[in-house]
């Protein structure tokens, strides 16, 4: 399961850091591994490293990962953690206004379906 937060990927053009992992690319060197996405979760505009770019950058990777097929599973971490479509919400919120709780890092576990591991 591949999932990066927008500190991991804003200097990165896009989704180019995902694409090695995707289908398309494991197919083409004959990996038969199957390989799962968590969606970058929206920590909206309290986060240090928050721009009106590095938003748009979330979601364009959010909706090419959603909507690309590339990935044999998405885990929506977006989805399960948001509040209000534009920030973490503040029942999953550590403190810091970019990592989940413990209550968040379970709504993300939750996201996964597991029946793609077999």
């Amino acid at each position: 399961m591949l999932q990066d937060g927008r500190h991991e990927w804003r200097t990165r053009a896009g989704t180019t850091q995902h694409r090695g992992a995707g289908r398309g690319a494991r197919r083409d060197r004959g990996d038969p591994r199957r390989v799962g996405c968590g969606t970058p979760v929206d920590e909206g505009d309290r986060s240090y490293y928050y721009t009106p770019e590095s938003e748009a950058k979330r979601e364009a990777v959010n909706t090419w990962i959603r909507t690309s097929g590339e990935y044999d599973a998405v885990a929506d971490f977006d989805a399960a953690l948001a509040f209000g479509g534009d920030q973490l919400d503040p029942a999953y919120d550590s403190g810091d206004h970019l990592h989940p709780n413990d209550a968040g890092y379970r709504a993300m576990a939750d996201a996964i379906t597991l029946a793609w591991l077999r």
